[in-house]
């Protein structure tokens, strides 16, 4: 038996006729073909009409449109799972943050608080030394007879004043970095 053979949307002719029973193909793009064969006994005689055999060729998985779109669906979702993932990352870690602020400042408003009483508190012991110095300079100077030694008790005692007045001007100040020195040496001067 001889044979001629071909494969209609791959071949535009027919094949060279052939004693082999088999033809290979290999490598052939996704699509329909038809396998047409021609036949021919020992006495030279061919079949009138091709014997034919119609198949299909599917793409593989990952050429189908199906996949395509499957594959641009996944990364969106993955994209967008990410994108959320960040978000919520961050929320989390802003809303420690805000946590973490709040504690701080509520922790530097009571030492704060703490040093506010304890400026009182100092003010008020120097205040009070200064008003003692004060009372015992005054009851000194009701003993002494000596006037130049009572003119010098005076000059402590105004002296002494002087500082108490300082010292209540100063506590009193809101804004410590910018002091009018001239008002305070009037005010000691006239005191």
């Amino acid at each position: 038996m001889r044979y001629r053979y071909r494969l209609k949307g791959h071949d535009d002719h027919w094949s060279a006729v052939t004693d082999h029973s088999f033809a290979t193909y290999a490598s052939l793009d996704p699509g329909t073909y038809t396998f047409q064969l021609l036949a021919a006994n020992s006495d030279g005689y061919w079949t009138p009409s091709p014997l034919t055999y119609t198949f299909t060729i599917v793409p593989p998985v990952w050429r189908r449109e199906w996949f395509i779109v499957l594959l641009v669906l996944i990364a969106t979702g993955a994209t967008i799972s990410l994108i959320r993932l960040r978000e919520r990352s961050l929320v989390k870690m802003n809303t420690l943050l805000e946590h973490k602020v709040q504690y701080r400042t509520q922790l530097l408003e009571e030492k704060n608080r703490e040093k506010e009483i304890l400026l009182k508190e100092i003010h008020h012991r120097v205040k009070n030394n200064l008003q003692i110095i004060m009372s015992m300079l005054n009851l000194q100077a009701r003993h002494v007879q000596d006037p130049n030694a009572l003119e010098v008790m005076q000059s402590v005692r105004g002296r002494v004043r002087s500082m108490a007045i300082l010292h209540e001007r100063l506590y009193q100040h809101e804004d410590l970095a910018s002091i009018d020195l001239n008002a305070y040496i009037e005010d000691i001067c006239e005191g």
